[in-house]
């Protein structure tokens, strides 16, 4: 995973607005699938920012599987549609 070079100013979680998520797959609840390292959920467990997943239309199925930590999207975007999910609680 690329990291900012060291001489970059840290920026507090709070002062993020929103977060651009990339998964493996979406579903129409908001649920994603990322690539298992649990990186973006425990990130963004630690902010109240938009929490936006950006895919391509094949990506979307419908169903993935979620775990207690796992965290749902609050849109997702794709080349077709926006999709407003309702938010639901970790591990819905």
């Amino acid at each position: 995973m690329l990291e900012p070079d060291a001489t970059c100013p840290a920026i507090p979680l709070a002062s993020i607005d929103l977060v651009v998520v990339p998964g493996l797959g979406f579903d129409r609840t908001g649920g994603r699938l990322g690539q298992g390292g649990g990186f973006y959920d425990r990130t963004l467990a630690l902010t109240r920012a938009l929490r936006v997943g950006v895919a391509f239309s094949g990506q979307l199925v419908d169903h993935v599987p979620v775990g207690r930590w796992d965290l749902s999207m609050d849109l997702i975007v794709t080349e077709t549609e926006v999709l407003r999910p309702a938010r639901s609680p970790p591990g819905r």
